[in-house]
Parts: C-alpha cells; structure tokens; sequence
C-alpha cells in the first residue's frame, strides 16, 4: 500500500486469496503496533471474518452499524423516529479500518424503511465522514467480490469500484486478485464456481456451466432435497429467491419435523429480519437464534389509515420468549411479534410501526412526546422493540450473504423465471460461494448440446412430437435468426405459425400466419410453448 493512498480496495472471487491478504495485514499491523478495526457490513459476515482471522485478531470484528453509530440525544428527535448519530469521539489518526464483504456496503441514500434513522442514510458516505481520511493518516481497507450480489434495493455496489472512490476525491489504489490458489482439481465446487464467474466476466448467460458430480454438487428434486435437509440442519442452510418462497419452504420444514402450524416451539431457529437495539442490545438484520423457552401471549388490534387513506387492520401479538445466540451464545429474554412469524412480509410495513407508536403511547399516557422521556422510554419498551423474527431454516441469498455453511440448498426457481440473466447468475454464483462442502441444486434445468447457429433445433422437434398426437403434420419449417415459421397440414388444409424467440433463448409469443378451421384447436396445442427456454429440455 503506498504511502498517500487513502483507500485500499482488494477484489477477487473466491480462492484468490482475500481472506490470506486479510490475515498478512493483520499480521503486519500486529507487528508494527498501528490500531486496526474488523468490521463488516452485516453481523453474520462480521462472525465469519472473525472464523476465519479470530486466532490472531487482537480486536473483536464488529460491523459497520456498530462502529459508526451511537444513539441520538439531540433535540431535533421527532418522537415517531429514533436517530441514530455519527460517532463523535474519534479514533487513533492512524488507524486502519478493514472492511471484509465490501460489496454489501450501500453507497446510496435510502428513505426511512422504519422508525430507526442512521446519520445521513448514507452508510457509505456516513463512515467516509468520520473517518475524515483527508484530515488524518487513517487507511481504509475495502475487500470483496465484485461478481457477489449488491445491496437490497441497489442495482450495482459501486464501493469496490476505484471511478467511484475517485470521484470522492480520494487517492485510491485496486489490487485486483486472479491467480487461483486452490486447484480447481481439488474441488468440483469450486471449479463450477470459477466457470459460473468465468461467465459473469464474459456476459455469457447462454447456459448454465453447472457440471453435478453427484459428490460435491448434487441435483435433487424439492422432496428429495426436503428430506435430505431434515437430516442435516445443524450444518446446513437452505435458500431460494423470494420471501415467499422461503416462507414456504420454512413451513413445510416445519410441518414435517412435526411442528404445530400455528404456535412456536422450543428449540426452534428464528433469524432476525429488523435491526435492534434494545436496552443497547445490538443485534442486527440476518441474526440466528434458538428459542429456550416461551412464555405469555397478548395481542392488540388498531385500524390503522395505510397511504390511500383507507382504514386497515393492523394486529400485533407480542409473544414472551428467551432465546440464545446461535453464533455468540449469549442467552436473553425479549418479546417478538409471533404474528410476523407467519408473514410472508419479512419486513416491517409502515402501518405496523404506526399501531406500534399507538400501543406504546396507550400504555404511556403521561410522557409527552417529543422529550427526552419519552425518547429513553420508548427505547427501553419492551414491546416497541419486540423483535421483527421469521423462522430460520431457510434465507433468501441476501440473508445468506457473507455467512458459510458446510451444506447449502439452493432453490433455483425464481419469481420470473430469469436465471440465465446477468442478475441470476450473479445471485447462483453468491448461493454457490456460500458452500464450503456441498452444494444441493434444486430443479437444476437439463443441460443439452446447443447450437447457436441453429436455436431451433431441438424445440422445433419437441412442437413436431407434440402436434403428432393430435394428428398434425409438421410438413415445413423455416428457421430465422428470431423466429421459427412452421407449416402444418391436417386434412389437406395447412395453417401456418410463427414462433418468436428473444435474446436470451426464450420464446416469447406465437402468432397465426394463415388461419384455418384448425388455428383454434392448434393454438391450444402451441400456446403452452410461450415462455420456454431453448437451452433447457
């Protein structure tokens, strides 16, 4: 690292040696005696970058939330908003402050999501800020895969890209890492990851480059994978593409483990799906916990106006449990809102934390908002910080995003259909990362020799298949760049077809060229072609 560069970025995929560069740095500042800090954009990223350097640390890793903010006591707190602040205490002007998953940091402003403001809601621009790197001798340290999945709601994480650290005004220097240190020979995980980003570089999104070995890289159907999962939970996590799907997939783990389908039960894995920070308790958005034991229910119920001015309902059950840690251990009693549990809405929605605000000023009538009571009251309640929780056992990939586990499921269906796209290649190529044994690929799409000079080929076989069962002849077909036309004779009458394909091998619509007596019986037949791939079976 020279002398004047403010920024250090270190990308690479996986196996180039981000997480070896981390621990050399380690070492060196170790020995030079210069303060560091760990952090990383999420708490279960910060435990992994703790796995992996934990042994020679000499600081705990955090994330980024927890280093940067500090609860708010200024008089410019609204009493529906608690404000987090930019720390004001500043650390040593020399120190090194080392990022781990960089590409999940946000570099955008984001709108209030909820009753918690951070700074300016910028987290990019807010640690910028109170590192003041022009002011100092302070180095920040930014590492992670460019090809991984950026922040929610982000289209492109720019934090990794030096443009953009450029265009700050801040001397920046990019070490890209390519040398692969682990065989591909060693591992057929890891060799179908390398194809998979190969492509990502390449803006290939033809076909998958995904080769099962049966081994390390397994095929199942969703039952299969089910039941296989039910047998190695401790070890394993299980993700898919929506919320939904997840939810799903967490109550059909739940009813086959014999599991009651409409209350919680003792030892079962909640994550966390809304930071916290009651009683100054920190836990953060993806957090895992084991549920010891559940006491008293009570629920309330408000009609609440949602932004078209009409009148919801809104009920919020607050369920007493204790829960442990599953990373940590640490063991605590709270409330959580045992109605979320079965909401296919992980996040927190605007009319919740409105009834919230009511429930809280109901049981509060004396403190007058607005004033520093009531802001201390309102973060010690009990039931205004009830935990935001969902059942555990499987994570959308942004949830999975910088944790490891030995086993990983992964659903490969998603909502529009649009796996062999940039996006869903990026998001297998993140799932696949987060494997550090075996990888289960569920509903994997048939692979097949295809050739891009001629996209018909294959499908114009399977419509031919088709229309023989209903006693048609396929008696022509013309192949075009985007379009198939297709001449077909029944009873001496031939009616003509076009299908349409798009750039990324589907096809899009069917239209009738010359309409018969046969165009509506034969529309039927052809019509459940719309939307297939030509490069799966």
């Amino acid at each position: 690292m020279r002398n004047n560069t403010q920024i250090l970025i270190i990308t690479g995929s996986a196996g180039t040696g981000k997480t070896t560069s981390i621990r050399k740095i380690i070492e060196n500042l170790n020995h030079d005696e210069i303060p560091y800090y760990l952090l990383a954009p999420t708490g279960r990223a910060a435990q992994n970058l703790w796995n992996h350097v934990g042994d020679i640390a000499q600081v705990a890793c955090q994330t980024i939330h927890s280093f940067l903010y500090q609860p708010s006591e200024s008089d410019k707190n609204s009493e529906d908003i608690i404000r987090f602040d930019i720390k004001e205490l500043p650390i040593d002007s020399n120190a090194v402050v080392i990022i781990d998953e960089a590409s999940m940091l946000s570099h955008e402003t984001t709108g209030d999501a909820d009753y918690l403001q951070f700074g300016t809601n910028n987290l990019f621009d807010d640690l910028l800020d109170y590192l003041q790197l022009k002011q100092s001798t302070r180095k920040l340290i930014l590492i992670g895969d460019t090809c991984q999945l950026p922040p929610i709601n982000i289209s492109k994480s720019e934090v990794l890209n030096p443009e953009f650290i450029q265009s700050k005004n801040l001397i920046v220097q990019h070490l890209h890492l390519t040398q692969v240190f682990r065989q591909q020979n060693d591992s057929h995980l890891f060799s179908n990851i390398i194809q998979l980003r190969e492509n990502l570089e390449n803006n290939n999104f033809l076909k998958l480059p995904i080769l099962p070995d049966n081994k390390e890289v397994i095929t199942l159907s969703s039952d299969e994978a089910i039941e296989k999962y039910l047998w190695q939970m401790k070890n394993s996590i299980f993700i898919a593409h929506s919320n939904q799907t997840v939810q799903e997939i967490n109550l059909t783990i739940r009813k086959l483990c014999g599991l009651s389908p409409k209350r919680l039960e003792k030892k079962e894995v909640l994550m966390l799906v809304k930071n916290s920070f009651y009683q100054e308790k920190r836990y953060y958005n993806g957090d895992m916990f084991i549920v010891e034991s559940i006491g008293k229910e009570e629920g309330y119920s408000y009609d609440i106006k949602n932004k078209d001015n009409e009148l919801v309902k809104v009920n919020l059950n607050f369920l007493e449990v204790e829960l442990t840690h599953k990373i940590t251990g640490q063991y605590f009693h709270t409330k959580i809102l045992a109605n979320k549990l079965w909401d296919d809405k992980s996040q927190a929605t605007r009319e919740e934390i409105i009834a919230l605000m009511i429930n809280f000023r109901q049981r509060n009538p004396h403190l007058i908002q607005g004033t520093t009571e009531y802001r201390q009251a309102i973060r010690k309640d009990s039931y205004f910080n009830a935990f935001f929780m969902r059942f555990g056992y499987a994570l959308t990939c942004h949830k999975a995003q910088g944790g490891e586990w030995e086993n990983v499921f992964i659903n490969l269906q998603r909502t529009n259909n649009d796996l062999k796209t940039k996006g869903g290649f990026t998001w297998l190529y993140t799932a696949l990362t987060r494997a550090s044994n075996t990888a289960y690929l569920i509903d994997l799409p048939i692979q097949k020799d295809f050739n891009s000079s001629q996209p018909f080929e294959y499908f114009a076989l399977e419509v031919q298949q088709k229309l023989q069962e209903y006693g048609y002849d396929m008696i022509e077909q013309k192949p075009l760049e985007y379009e198939l036309q297709l001449f077909i004779r029944k009873n001496n009458v031939t009616t003509g077809f076009k299908f349409y394909r798009n750039k990324i091998m589907k096809i899009t619509r069917l239209m009738c060229m010359k309409p018969t007596n046969h165009t509506q019986e034969l529309e039927q037949i052809l019509n459940p072609f719309c939307g297939k791939s030509l490069l799966e079976e």
